[in-house]
């Protein structure tokens, strides 16, 4: 046997012995689904989401439930442990997140409460009034700011280390793709070291549970139900213990799509008026200021990641919007001047519109 035909055979033969995850993984779906009362449901993919979790709805004998596929359950990004104890936190709270019928944390599935298709970005896109949904949104928000007791909360995670992995987004994929290179390392370093400054130079604040991705696709219309039990709060599992503006912010400044002001001026008057016993309005300011320049910078470059990673440019069509609420953020407030010097010399450019992301798409 030649050099090249026994390549060739032991090329095949290893192919042969690899295991066919696919397969393997959808035997356990069938099975995880059978033990359950679910085997042999129709399966309909609802949500195909940035990170790697699939949401199915299933239907049997005019009954329907969510079937919850995270593939790597306790990645960063997955959480599925989360998923279950902080819907059970809010739920106790008289706030409305889906209840967990089944889990199997080994796998990463979950069976949970189908809470139907009336999502705010559904509604919105039909038309109906942004603001009532988001004034209910709202009312949600005061409640568990109001009512929760942190000292009792399960461990969640720590604010400051979440803001610093999300910031090298910008520089690892926003600054790469509007410069064709590589971010130099004293520019990156430069850019963490000026957030740290400023996350961490902020006054106290009391603390809550925040979400960090309270915001329309991630709400639901419920039917049938009344005030802050009419909204269906989904994807919560990336909750930390932090500054209870983060989530007013990330309510009022979806990076999908605008708001007008005056709504959205209004809405963030309405929980500022609400919280003046608990949170100084000035301090209130500036934190919304911080919160959402680090947000929205994260998220130009995230946007772009998500377009590479998962072969799909239709995220880059967010990328303008993330980047029209960082720049109003970044010159709402003196505190920020270090961040708005670093823009200014490394990435003068940024309002302008990326025109050659396809290099980095394979």
């Amino acid at each position: 046997m030649t050099a090249t035909a026994a390549a060739q055979n032991t090329s095949k033969t290893d192919t042969e012995k690899m295991p066919d995850f696919a397969a393997l993984r959808a035997e356990k779906i069938r099975n995880f689904l059978a033990l359950n009362g679910w085997g042999d449901s129709p399966m309909k993919l609802l949500v195909d989401q940035a990170s790697f979790r699939r949401y199915y709805r299933l239907e049997k004998n005019g009954k329907t439930i969510v079937f919850l596929d995270s593939p790597n359950p306790n990645a960063p990004q997955e959480r599925l442990p989360n998923v279950v104890a902080y819907g059970k936190i809010l739920n106790d709270l008289g706030l409305r997140a889906p209840h967990t019928d089944a889990v199997d944390y080994e796998n990463g599935f979950a069976l949970i409460e189908d809470f139907g298709d009336d999502i705010f970005t559904v509604l919105f896109d039909r038309g109906e009034d942004k603001g009532i949904y988001l004034k209910k949104a709202m009312d949600c928000l005061i409640h568990l700011h109001t009512n929760l007791d942190s000292a009792q909360m399960p461990q969640l995670g720590n604010a400051l280390d979440y803001y610093m992995s999300e910031n090298p987004h910008f520089t690892n994929w926003f600054w790469p793709a509007r410069n064709h290179h590589e971010t130099p390392p004293d520019v990156t370093a430069e850019y963490q070291a000026i957030w740290k400054k400023l996350l961490t130079g902020l006054p106290p604040i009391k603390q809550t549970m925040s979400m960090t991705d309270y915001h329309a696709p991630n709400l639901m219309s419920l039917k049938g139900e009344q005030g802050i039990r009419s909204v269906g709060i989904i994807d919560h599992q990336d909750s930390i213990l932090s500054s209870p503006v983060y989530d007013v912010m990330s309510l009022l400044e979806d990076d999908r799509r605008d708001l007008d002001d005056a709504t959205g001026l209004k809405l963030r008057a309405f929980y500022r008026d609400a919280m003046k016993d608990v949170i100084d309005p000035e301090l209130f300011d500036l934190y919304y200021a911080v919160h959402s320049a680090q947000r929205h910078a994260k998220n130009m470059g995230n946007f772009v990641r998500i377009a590479v990673q998962k072969n799909a440019p239709l995220w880059l069509n967010y990328v303008p919007q993330a980047t029209k609420w960082f720049d109003r953020a970044l010159h709402s407030h003196d505190y920020l001047a270090p961040m708005q010097k670093w823009f200014a010399k490394n990435s003068p450019d940024y309002k302008q519109p990326l025109t050659d992301v396809r290099f980095f798409i394979k």
